[in-house]
């Protein structure tokens, strides 16, 4: 199939996530893609490819390549939408859109979506689960409203003392890792941590692109030795490498008011690095998938664990189960069902 996606592309995001993960699945099962990405924002990593076309900013109507969209040849249309989005200008050039390709869009906002995405002539409208479906009904004919999980990272697993060894990190201590544009989310385990130091000596590791984090968590650091602050963007290589060197990958938010999910925890359950989460709505659709922990003093239960070493065994065995059954190729390949049947 000829595949046009409007999305985020190789930025640290949810939605670009997401498009990396099926969009490359469908350039690996033989199908045509063309990637149109907003320009003007923070590259993860260079890519010159050039079926990747950067021609709108986010938030800016009038820094919109239209003729970018019409001259390219595709027959299917597919938005991975997020609030910043141009859609006044993607609306304006929706008849020319519709003579040659159906519309698909894939709907990230948490909430009820604005009067320029209802009035765009969609085909079919995905969400993640059915809390999405649930809000979305009253705005879209119901009969257009599927729902196609979201893709997990294939399955990679690694050799935990080899690649410590590579990344010079200690192998007698528990290493824990977090990483992400919001890991200011996790300053406030930092005494939590310190105090499961005391009785098992840990590491925590964490990457982030944003400086001010960066530099919050290298003041902290002076405290609180155990802290390995990073600044860098993670690309999703250097990623893995960190999670098979790591003895947990801890996922730290607070519930939100808007129906979420954790890309983050997607795009790593399948690494073999067992993940702790704060049990929030972000991860409300996951079970044995991951752990759970209700309140710091949930957290340093378990890190302090005498079986800690079967609980992440057990959790890693389901985590790797789940990312099989919906690694990105067998998502992708649901889009195309998708597609064909409109």
């Amino acid at each position: 199939m000829n595949i046009a996606m409007m999305s985020t592309w190789n930025v640290p995001c949810g939605a670009s996530v997401h498009s990396k993960l099926i969009g490359n699945s469908w350039i690996k099962a033989g199908h045509k893609l063309t990637i149109f990405a907003p320009y003007g924002v923070p590259i993860i990593e260079k890519q010159n490819e050039s079926w990747i076309k950067r021609n709108y900013s986010l938030n800016k109507d009038d820094s919109f390549d239209a003729e970018l969209f019409l001259d390219n040849d595709f027959d299917i249309f597919v938005l991975q939408q997020i609030p910043p989005m141009p859609i006044k200008r993607l609306l304006s050039i929706a008849p020319e859109i519709k003579k040659k390709a159906k519309t698909v869009v894939i709907i990230h906002e948490g909430n009820p979506p604005g009067r320029e995405l209802r009035k765009f002539p969609w085909d079919a409208v995905v969400c993640f689960d059915k809390r999405y479906k649930k809000f979305l009904k009253e705005a879209f004919n119901d009969k257009k409203i599927r729902i196609i999980n979201y893709p997990c990272h294939p399955v990679l697993h690694g050799d935990k003392i080899k690649t410590r060894k590579n990344l010079d990190l200690p192998k007698d201590k528990m290493i824990l890792m977090v990483y992400g544009i919001a890991v200011h989310h996790y300053f406030h385990i930092i005494p939590t941590l310190q105090r499961v130091n005391k009785e098992r000596p840990l590491m925590l590791v964490v990457f982030t692109g944003v400086r001010d984090w960066f530099d919050l968590f290298r003041t902290a650091r002076t405290e609180y030795k155990f802290i390995n602050p990073q600044m860098d963007v993670l690309t999703t290589e250097k990623l893995y490498k960190y999670l098979h060197a790591s003895d947990a990958l801890i996922y730290h938010r607070d519930s939100s008011i808007d129906v979420v999910v954790a890309s983050t925890i997607f795009e790593c359950l399948g690494s073999g690095c067992p993940i702790l989460a704060s049990d929030s709505n972000f991860v409300e659709t996951l079970g044995n998938e991951i752990i759970k922990y209700g309140g710091l003093d949930k957290l340093e239960e378990l890190l302090l664990s005498p079986d800690i070493k079967d609980k992440f065994k057990n959790t890693v065995e389901i985590a790797t189960r789940y990312a099989e059954h919906n690694s990105a190729d067998n998502i992708a390949e649901k889009y195309i069902k998708l597609f064909k049947s409109l």
